[in-house]
């Protein structure tokens, strides 16, 4: 990429040691070029958070539940061109 960028991107993170699953349904960012080596990437969207965690109160039997939750990310990221 370079300047303006719009696309779909699917994740997974770990946090916490919990596995989530992130599909941004709309993310746009913007790329500048640094020193003609690195890129800096500023970027926003907005998707669907997916993940798994344990259920302990008001539960007569306690176990695994999936939630889903909405997911507005936001990064800047510093990356080496090559």
């Amino acid at each position: 990429y370079e300047r303006w960028y719009f696309a779909m991107e699917p994740r997974l993170n770990i946090i916490e040691g919990k596995l989530y699953a992130d599909f941004i349904f709309l993310n746009g960012g913007y790329q500048v070029p640094l020193f003609k080596i690195m890129t800096l990437d500023l970027n926003a969207g907005a998707g669907i958070r997916i993940y798994q965690y344990m259920e302990k109160a008001g539960v007569i039997t306690p176990g695994k539940v999936w939630d889903t939750r909405l997911f507005i990310p936001a990064t800047i990221k510093l990356g080496y061109t090559f």
